[in-house]
């Protein structure tokens, strides 16, 4: 199996990458302590670990018996360390290490004449990344934490329903009541297809109810999007921070019904 795709800004893992290879071709056991290590620490990106954990699990007899802490071993952790315990999403560590190895192939121009392994995958044209932001979290709250991670929950799959396989989503902390979603565009498409594919997400993000006290009550969240094209070199703050300027500006446009509607259902914050 070939060895997984390098990020070429990070020397560091640029070494713990070639450390992990060298273990794994020696059939060394330490080679899954260290992967664990290197991914929980950051050094190594989720796909890394992916794509090793699954070469590790094929050696089968090079690795001693009861090296592996679950009954499924690294193919569990790799989902155990990955995703949100409440929302199933993938967690905020990986979020910038996925948009810089996407930007990274965004701007990728093959040599000519030369076949590469990123040349035979569909060309990636533009990103969108996307923020959305649960409404009114304090007055979910108010009615207790767990309708607060309902409510969550159920933009969560909203979300889930809206996108394709293929694109991403991340719950933005353990504690926080945002969602990034990073869309990949495999077509050349235009502005207005690409604002096109952002309200599609959007519209399908706003239908969601979470019943409360007997009663179903509208679960919305604000959402903003930039596009990303070859060439742009901003990195993941500058375009969370764009996409979260979009999003408060629709954020002010339907406050006012939400609120409306939620004071008619009776769901108001308790004190």
């Amino acid at each position: 199996m070939n060895s997984p795709e390098r990020p070429k800004t990070q020397n560091q893992s640029l070494f713990k990458l070639d450390e992990i290879r060298n273990l794994i071709d020696k059939g060394d056991d330490k080679a899954v302590s260290v992967l664990e290590e290197a991914f929980r620490s950051g050094q190594i990106t989720a796909e890394d670990f992916s794509v090793f954990s699954l070469e590790l699990l094929n050696q089968g007899g090079q690795i001693e018996e009861g090296i592996l802490k679950s009954e499924k071993g690294l193919a569990n952790q790799v989902e155990m360390l990955e995703k949100d315990r409440v929302t199933g999403l993938l967690r905020h560590e990986s979020l910038e290490q996925k948009f810089n190895s996407l930007q990274e192939e965004l701007n990728f121009i093959p040599e000519p004449n030369r076949t590469h392994e990123k040349s035979r995958k569909k060309r990636l044209h533009a990103l969108i990344v996307i923020a959305i932001d649960l409404d009114d979290l304090k007055i979910w709250n108010s009615y207790g934490h767990s309708i607060g991670d309902g409510a969550l929950k159920s933009i969560t799959t909203s979300v889930q329903k809206a996108i394709r396989e293929g694109d991403y989503a991340f719950r933005r902390g353990d504690q926080s009541d945002e969602i990034v979603v990073i869309v990949r565009v495999e077509k050349d498409l235009g502005e207005s297809d690409l604002e096109e594919i952002f309200k599609n997400i959007y519209k399908n993000i706003n239908n969601g109810f979470l019943e409360v006290e007997g009663k179903e009550i509208p679960v919305t969240a604000a959402a903003g999007y930039v596009v990303v094209k070859q060439g742009d070199t901003r990195n993941l703050k500058e375009i969370l921070e764009a996409s979260n300027q979009n999003q408060i500006a629709q954020k002010d446009l339907k406050v006012k019904l939400i609120r409306r509607a939620r004071a008619e259902a009776g769901l108001e914050i308790r004190k």
